[in-house]
């Protein structure tokens, strides 16, 4: 059977696929400060460059046992923690190159209903 979506990936592994997720950006454009004296009351900006490319993922994971979604999620807090940079792939098959996972987020309990699962919100960053 073939699906009209890609399988998202980070890092060339598929993490995520046991459960519903979602991918959103997060702000753009330029970093920029409003100075808050400016002599002769001239009201104009800093600007620092652009912001990096934030990508914001949520979702949940699921398996049968409670041992299979733990394993799950400490698949993806280990590689959180090497801080490696690699290519995140959305559900459209859009390909970032050069990402990093910069926070983990997880729900404080574990649901079961047919099944067990916790929610997770991940948080990307272009690296520099």
């Amino acid at each position: 059977m073939s699906f009209p979506w890609s399988v998202s990936r980070f890092g060339g592994v598929a993490y995520f696929q046991s459960g519903p997720h979602r991918f959103r950006f997060g702000r753009g454009g330029q970093v920029f400060s409003f100075p808050e004296n400016e002599p002769g009351g001239v009201h104009d900006f800093l600007s620092f460059g652009a912001q990096p490319l934030t990508v914001f993922q949520e979702g949940r994971l699921i398996d049968t046992t409670r041992a299979g979604v733990t394993a799950q999620l400490q698949a993806i807090r280990d590689r959180a923690a090497t801080g490696i940079v690699g290519a995140l792939t959305d559900l459209q098959g859009v390909t970032y190159t050069d990402m990093q996972i910069l926070r983990l987020d997880t729900e404080v309990f574990f649901d079961r209903g047919r099944a067990w699962s916790v929610g997770y919100a991940l948080m990307y960053r272009k690296a520099p």
